[in-house]
């Protein structure tokens, strides 16, 4: 959790995604770190789908009711109903630490997981499942995802293209073919929009860093940002993307501005099909 406090503490306003919120353990952690500077001016959105674990969820962030908004839904490429595989059992073999398999239910079809855990079983059910890009975050920037996601990752990305080029850091699980489809970590870091680099790991996890918006752990908009001097300074930012997004670039550029004592000129340079051309503001 420490480099979750690092990239956190230089947010104006943190906001943080978190998929896969099980029981809320790691959800509080959060929480806790994210309350520590700041009182109330911070968000995380939790989804989790299984309703089994939904109370303990619940208890585990009653102490942030303003702050915590809870999503009983999977996430992924649609928007509606989808299937589930409900992890189940207990682990029996001597010589294993005595659990209950409640944390790895996927809309992925189990895998090679059940030769790692053979005690481990799955149900089939039915639960909601959203997109990140149909939800209502006012194309805002998210500083971290956390995504324990079970080998959904593809649908993740596939419903979230908009959301992730937002989104500063991704920190996620990664494990081929542990489930049906489950991407491996070069699979995982290539669709992603943008450019992304990765940081380190952590618990044997990626904490992957979106460098289309993060530049020296600062925001950026591109891989390239300037001004000169004088009175009349000029922003240059290499855009990433594509340019009907216009709605997301100019919330970008507001937020960028800021930076500046005067009003910058500002140049966008759009990289499309291979092709840049700049767009003056």
């Amino acid at each position: 959790m420490d480099e979750f406090r690092k990239i956190t503490a230089d947010a104006q306003n943190p906001f943080v995604l978190e998929l896969g919120s099980h029981d809320g353990y790691h959800t509080n952690q959060m929480c806790k770190i994210l309350n520590e500077r700041r009182a109330t001016n911070w968000e995380l959105v939790a989804f989790e789908p299984d309703k089994r674990i939904l109370p303990k969820l619940q208890k585990a962030v009653s102490t942030w009711p303003e702050n915590v908004i809870i999503v009983s839904a999977a996430v992924g490429k649609k928007t509606g109903k989808t299937t589930i595989w409900l992890s189940g059992g207990e682990e029996k073999r001597p010589g294993y630490a005595k659990q209950r398999f409640t944390a790895s239910s996927s809309i992925r079809q189990p895998n090679t997981v059940l030769q790692q855990w053979p005690d481990m079983t799955f149900e089939r059910s039915q639960v909601d499942i959203v997109c990140l890009d149909y939800q209502i975050f006012e194309d805002r920037i998210i500083d971290f995802i956390w995504a324990d996601i079970q080998g959904a990752e593809i649908e993740m990305i596939q419903g979230g293209l908009d959301t992730l080029a937002r989104t500063r850091y991704l920190y996620t699980e990664v494990g081929k073919d542990i489930y049906e489809g489950a991407l491996d970590l070069p699979e995982l870091v290539g669709i992603l929009p943008g450019e992304w680099q990765i940081m380190g790991f952590y618990d044997n996890e990626p904490l992957i860093r979106n460098n289309t918006l993060v530049i020296g752990d600062r925001l950026n908009l591109g891989v390239n940002q300037y001004h000169s001097g004088g009175e009349n300074p000029i922003l240059t930012i290499m855009v990433l993307t594509l340019p009907q997004r216009a709605k997301m670039l100019t919330r970008l550029i507001n937020r960028l501005m800021c930076q500046f004592r005067t009003s910058p000129n500002v140049e966008l340079l759009i990289n499309q099909d291979n092709k840049t051309k700049t767009v003056g503001l």
